[in-house]
């Protein structure tokens, strides 16, 4: 019968001993790695189920001043953690130097931007800066909270909102909330915030709203945010509190 010599014994006894602190090390590993992604889920779902402040405007076309002075009127710091800006299209405009608002979009942590007409047309202008193309394709069609719908101009109006392609948002985009006004949209549960159509027309609806009335409508399950930055110099913003989904 063969015989390990003291040196061999001692080899075997030291390889044994590494590999079994290898797989301990790699359970290990594993164990911490699991655990930090269940603390970061966590961290997540303890995020997305704070209350937080909405800071919504629409329709900015590019002017930077009034969005400032606006947003600061409005309370809102982009420190703070719970603050949220929230554009509902329309941001930019091919007609305007969108520079120096692309600058300031760009350096705020907590933003959700809604893609507006402009925006679609602005994508297609060849010398358009890659901030820009950046912010452009982060885009969303809407933008859902727990009470709120955030859109440009309305929802696709046939389908589930969801669901709906790229074709149905494109229509749904130039489409007024004028002209919707008063219609079933099958969202009992939430309110529509919307832009592109300026509020001045919502006199149509309302009996005491003045043409000249460049201020924030809200009725029948709607809210109009869109002012007319170019009419009347100033930016509406609307502080909304809720909760993201």
């Amino acid at each position: 019968m063969a015989v390990c010599s003291p040196a061999k014994k001692r080899y075997f006894s030291h390889r044994t001993r590494v590999i079994i602190r290898f797989f301990l090390n790699t359970e290990i590993y594993h164990c911490n790695a699991v655990k930090l992604k269940l603390r970061t889920l966590q961290h997540k779902e303890a995020l997305m189920s704070e209350t937080k402040k909405l800071f919504v405007v629409s329709d900015v076309h590019g002017y930077l001043p009034p969005l400032r002075e606006a947003l600061g009127e409005a309370g809102f710091d982009r420190n703070d953690a719970s603050h949220v800006f929230i554009c509902c299209g329309d941001l930019f405009d091919p007609q305007n130097d969108n520079e120096a608002l692309c600058s300031f979009v760009a350096g705020l942590e907590r933003k959700i931007l809604i893609l507006g007409d402009r925006e679609e047309a602005l994508s297609q202008a060849p010398d358009l800066s890659d901030a820009l193309k950046t912010l452009i394709r982060g885009m969303k069609n809407c933008f859902e909270t727990e009470k709120y719908l955030f859109v440009h101009g309305w929802i696709p109006s046939e389908g589930d909102f969801r669901t709906a392609d790229a074709e149905d948002w494109h229509r749904a985009r130039t489409v007024g909330w004028n002209e919707c006004y008063g219609e079933n949209t099958d969202l009992p549960e939430k309110t529509i915030v919307c832009g592109h159509i300026p509020t001045r027309l919502a006199y149509a609806f309302a009996p005491d709203w003045d043409l000249s009335d460049h201020g924030i409508y809200e009725g029948n399950g709607v809210i109009a945010v869109n002012g007319g930055v170019e009419a009347c110099g100033r930016i509406n913003v609307l502080v909304l509190e809720d909760i993201f989904i």
